[in-house]
């Protein structure tokens, strides 16, 4: 069910890391981690279909400021973009 388990201290750095979860887990292929109360089942399948990978929903910068007032992912358009050059 699980690729990897991350200590916090592996995946998040800056002023905030310490706001981020203790444990960051990576599932396998084909797995998705969602949570509800209401769950009669721990495995099963959701209404929900479709979801963001490890591998196409990050997005990691090292060695680059950040720009101020980041509102989405769209706003990176130029840092992307400046890290290519």
């Amino acid at each position: 069910m699980l690729r990897r388990v991350y200590l916090k201290e592996e995946v998040f750095q800056g002023p905030w890391a310490e706001e981020a979860p203790d444990l960051y887990l990576l599932p396998q292929e084909g797995f998705a981690l969602r949570a509800s109360t209401s769950a009669s089942e721990v495995f099963g399948r959701s209404l929900m279909q479709g979801a963001h990978t490890y591998e196409d929903a990050h997005v990691f910068v090292a060695g680059a400021e950040l720009p101020p007032g980041l509102g989405s992912i769209a706003d990176l358009k130029g840092l992307v973009l400046s890290l290519l050059v």
